[in-house]
């Protein structure tokens, strides 16, 4: 497998700042009324499996806003254009919104990017004005090609006669593994809450076109009926997204569970190791270590290829906290102050003394940009981190041209 992208969103301070990294689509305004970025409220806890007490509690994207007739609010990525692809993510429903016309909303795509279609679709069913208990919802799968329900867990034949059936409550945080293998003959969907697998369907047609690769995903709000003014309906939380490619299709290869997204912040320069000018002061690390970014409040800056900071960051967390480490990703908001359209830069990480290097990226002109390095292996021993590996490294940031 491949641990492709880590998100836990607190990081962002506000709607317009997703945009440093992310494609935002919507119908109607699409402002802070849709989206709210929550700093510190992601999961509090730990899943099942994982002792440690986060810290520091990460931050979530929460849907909740205010669209129109119909509306949707979409926080889409790409990832590697692969027939198989799973995104796991903690969620949490808050309730719903009494505007709401009918008791469903999409949660997640996955789609054909180069042609924008749908593939599957998750969905979240919720008691509202119908015989579905109050205070629980359901998830549904449905394929993108005819609509068809391919999972409703209200009606989960597995567990028939079971009052809760595979129901999610309010303000409940739980751990959300899809995954979509595209075909038009054998595709497969899968379905995982918690660890605990709610659905495996084979050979099912997931491709709606011509693209048999899933190349793009997304987060979404969108109630299918129109709505009043006032709410969307379902009101939710996303936290702890991770993004895998599996080994090969059918195989149970890139599920994480129990894994969360812990969040470490820089807390010292690494002496003789820092090429940067800070803004103010003369402590590098402290003018790059906020819980959510502040930009020119205060920044490192440099003009010079190969310049480069080195920092430390704060961690101990007791090794048998954790059964592994799937990856760690190094993330910089970055800027171009000069204007000349051809700056590169990218996040490094050093263990040991060895470094590892993100991709390169050209940077934005006059604009913030979200630049990262996503490192699954250990750079100094190309195997997987051990917990004191991740406390001994250290991470930075360098100007290639």
């Amino acid at each position: 497998m491949a641990v492709e992208w880590i998100e836990s969103w607190g990081h962002f301070r506000d709607f317009q700042d997703l945009e440093a990294r992310y494609t935002l689509d919507g119908v109607g305004a699409l402002t802070g009324s849709n989206i709210e970025i929550l700093p510190t409220g992601g999961p509090p806890t730990t899943p099942a499996g994982v002792q440690s007490p986060r810290s520091p509690v990460p931050g979530c994207l929460r849907f909740k806003g205010v669209l129109g007739n119909p509306g949707e609010t979409k926080v889409k990525f790409p990832v590697t254009s692969l027939s198989e692809q799973i995104v796991g993510f903690a969620f949490l429903w808050e309730g719903v919104n009494a505007n709401q016309t009918r008791n469903d909303d999409t949660i997640l795509y996955t789609r054909d990017d180069p042609g924008n279609q749908p593939q599957m679709t998750l969905e979240l069913n919720f008691g509202f004005s119908t015989n579905i208990d109050a205070g629980r919802g359901y998830i549904r799968i449905k394929t993108s090609t005819n609509g068809v329900i391919v999972f409703d867990s209200e009606d989960d034949a597995d567990d028939a006669g079971d009052p809760d059936f595979h129901a999610l409550q309010y303000n409940r945080w739980y751990w959300i593994e899809f995954r979509v293998l595209v075909s038009d003959t054998v595709g497969q969907v899968e379905l995982r809450v918690d660890g605990e697998r709610w659905i495996l369907v084979t050979n099912i047609d997931t491709k709606p076109g011509s693209v048999s690769t899933i190349d793009e995903i997304s987060f979404n709000s969108n109630p299918e009926e129109p709505i009043t003014s006032g709410g969307h309906g379902a009101i939710y939380r996303i936290s702890d997204v991770w993004v895998v490619s599996p080994a090969g299709g059918g195989n149970e290869t890139g599920f994480l569970f129990p894994a969360v997204v812990d969040v470490l912040y820089p807390s010292a320069e690494v002496v003789g190791e820092i090429d940067f000018t800070p803004s103010t002061g003369t402590d590098n690390s402290a003018l790059v270590d906020e819980t959510q970014q502040n930009y020119d409040t205060d920044y490192n800056e440099a003009n010079v290829a190969t310049n480069k900071d080195r920092l430390d960051t704060s961690l101990s967390v007791p090794e048998s906290s954790f059964g592994r480490v799937n990856a760690v990703q190094v993330n910089a908001m970055v800027k171009d102050t000069l204007d000349l359209g051809t700056r590169t830069f990218r996040t490094v990480i050093f263990e040991n003394l060895t470094e590892g290097v993100g991709p390169t990226q050209t940077l934005t002109e006059s604009e913030y940009q979200a630049i990262f390095g996503l490192f699954e292996d250990n750079p100094d021993t190309s195997a997987a981190w051990l917990m004191a590996d991740v406390e001994a490294a250290e991470i930075g940031y360098e100007i290639i041209t």
